[in-house]
């Protein structure tokens, strides 16, 4: 259970730093 929740929480800051990398990109 721990584990799915490490896991979570790793995609999740993966999310937002792809997230992040394309929102600057678009940005001049």
């Amino acid at each position: 259970m721990r584990l799915m929740f490490q896991r979570y929480l790793e995609l999740g800051s993966v999310n937002r730093l792809v997230k992040y990398k394309i929102v600057t990109s678009a940005l001049p």
